[in-house]
């Protein structure tokens, strides 16, 4: 299992942690491509709120094959590819300007993923 974020607040997670330095759009982009490489989502990678819409950070949870001829999952492909879609049709992922905003969105984020571990049974 691995975690993908562009959320520097997530690099000190306990887990294997891959970061990106992207935008939403990007980052989203990159989790497809790990999909078409056989990896499962095991995190939504919609936000939970409007409201974090305006995020530019996000995290996400997949296991990666153990037998790379285990084929696409396609649950996970249309998953990300219908959030991907979403973000591009809403084109809302401007950075906001205020500091404190970017760490309130970070901790969000950051609190979303470890309640995802804990429903996992990680930590």
């Amino acid at each position: 299992m691995e975690i993908h974020t562009n959320n520097p607040l997530v690099r000190n997670t306990k887990c294997k942690v891959i970061y990106y330095k992207r935008n939403c759009i990007e980052f989203y982009k990159i989790i497809r491509d790990q999909v078409h490489l056989g990896a499962k989502l095991l995190s939504d990678p919609m936000p939970a709120s409007r409201r974090m819409m305006e995020s530019p950070f996000r995290s996400a949870v997949l296991l990666k094959p153990k037998n790379i001829n285990e084929g696409v999952d396609l649950p996970s492909l249309e998953t990300i590819e219908k959030a991907l879609r979403y973000y591009e049709r809403m084109r809302v992922m401007k950075t906001p300007v205020d500091k404190v905003l970017m760490e309130d969105f970070q901790y969000v984020d950051e609190q979303l993923l470890q309640s995802t571990l804990k429903e996992l049974g990680v930590l």
